[in-house]
This record gives C-alpha cells, sequence and structure tokens, in this order.
C-alpha cells in the first residue's frame, strides 16, 4: 500500500513540477529584461516538453526500481513473451471499447474544460505528438497498473478493488468528466488484462494505440451527435468483450 500511495505521489509532484518549468519559461524572459511578469499560459511546445521531459525521467526512474525489485524477487509470477495474437487482440478490444464508451456519451455533453483544445494544440508540434501517443501512455502504464495496481495487490487488497481503485485514481487525475469516465472505464480493461497477462508492455502496447488513433481522429470531422450512434454502442460493446475475453484467455499466465 505504502509503494502505491509514493508511485501516485511521485506521478503528482512529476506533474507539478511539469506545470512550473512550463511557467517559469513564460515568466523569466520578461523578469531578465526588466519586465513585468507575464502570466500568460505557456505555449504547447513548452508544456508538450517539459511534461515530456519529466514523464521520461519518471519512467526511467520506476524502470531502475522495479528490475531491481524484480531481481530480489526469486518466486515472482512469471510473464508470457508478447506476440501478435495478444498484442492484436489486447488493442483491437481497447479500441472498440474506446469507440463504444465514446457513442454512449455523447448525447450527454460532457465538458472537457476546454482540455481538448490543449490537446490538439499539442499536436502541431512533434514533442506533442510524442508526449500524448508515446511518454504519456508509457508513464501512465508505469504508475497505475504497475505500479499502483501492482502494488495493491501484493498488500493484500482484493483484486476487484485493487483494479477498481487504481483505475478510479486513474479517472480522477485526468481532471474532467469527459476523460474521467472513459478513462475510468478503459482503466479497468487495462487493470484487468495487467493482472491477467502480468505485462506491462502488452497494457503500454493497447493504451498507445488507443491514444494515437484518439490523436489522428481530431483532425477529422467530429461525428454529428445522433441516437444511431448510441445504438452502434452496443455492437461495438459486445464484439469488444468478445475479442478482449478470448485475448485474455491466449495471455494468461
Amino acid at each position: 500500500m505504502k509503494q502505491s500511495v509514493s508511485i501516485f505521489l511521485l506521478y503528482m509532484a512529476s506533474q507539478v513540477v511539469a506545470g512550473a518549468l512550463s511557467l517559469l519559461w513564460v515568466l523569466l524572459p520578461n523578469l531578465f529584461r526588466g519586465g513585468k511578469p507575464d502570466m500568460g499560459s505557456p505555449s504547447p511546445l513548452v508544456l508538450s516538453i517539459s511534461s515530456a521531459l519529466l514523464s521520461a525521467l519518471l519512467v526511467a526512474s520506476l524502470l531502475a526500481y522495479y528490475r531491481r525489485e524484480e531481481r530480489r524477487t526469486p518466486h515472482r509470477r512469471a510473464i508470457k513473451a508478447l506476440d501478435a495474437a495478444g498484442v492484436g487482440g489486447a488493442v483491437v478490444s481497447l479500441l472498440l471499447l474506446n469507440f463504444a464508451i465514446d457513442f454512449l456519451l455523447r448525447p450527454l455533453h460532457l465538458s472537457d474544460g476546454s482540455m481538448l483544445d490543449t490537446l490538439q494544440a499539442m499536436l502541431h508540434c512533434v514533442p506533442g505528438w510524442l508526449l500524448i501517443c508515446l511518454i504519456g501512455p508509457i508513464t501512465e502504464e508505469m504508475v497505475f497498473r504497475r505500479g499502483i495496481l501492482h502494488y495493491l495487490e501484493r498488500s493484500g487488497v482484493q483484486v476487484p478493488v485493487a483494479i477498481g481503485a487504481s483505475a478510479l485514481v486513474f479517472a480522477i487525475v485526468h481532471g474532467n468528466l469527459a476523460q474521467g469516465i472513459p478513462a475510468l472505464l478503459l482503466g479497468i480493461a487495462l487493470g484487468i488484462l495487467y493482472h491477467r497477462s502480468r505485462s506491462v508492455w502488452l497494457c503500454v502496447a493497447a493504451h498507445v494505440a488507443n491514444n494515437t488513433v484518439a490523436a489522428l481522429l481530431m483532425f477529422l470531422p467530429d461525428l454529428p451527435d445522433s441516437w444511431w450512434l448510441s445504438l452502434l454502442s452496443v455492437p461495438l460493446l459486445a464484439l469488444a468483450w468478445w475479442i478482449g475475453r478470448r485475448t485474455l484467455q491466449h495471455v494468461q499466465v
């Protein structure tokens, strides 16, 4: 339990430091010129670079800690090697689940607190793409699945509670309902995937694919709100469940 809390606090600290560095980048030039501090928002490029650097540093630190701990654990649970069937099934089922959730929630018009505008702006620079589609997913899986969920299970918390708790925290850090509700459901799916496979890299592959597809779709015209989209979510959910069930059977160790 203590390790789960520590990893979460490290994650939050990295986010705060990244934001502080971005603000400093905005403030310092005017201060050195003797002008008044400009309290404007950091540019998407600066925000992307600072977040990517702090996230990469956090991932490197966590990986070193996890590897050192694994070497000291002689009877750890085996991890099945990744293969095309496992990765493909995880990616497809998570994407189908994400589309189904989006179609179900679309009529509710949940607020994202202008986060979508921020993400779209960040996708106009290379560091933004790297952060959203690669570094961000790796960081979140190392923190929420390999970190929080893993150590909750090891501390004796029941598996459903551990998966639910890690997914709930994952949802809360997104900061708004439009992202938080999908993050909760996807976090549960990724938690189940990690518990059954014990492979954080399988979760990373599914998460990277999900974020990349979502980023690409931001550049396409949005679908109109329609009742038929909500109906379409039903077969999508059924297909996601079927593929996900077969994938879990394939990757289980």
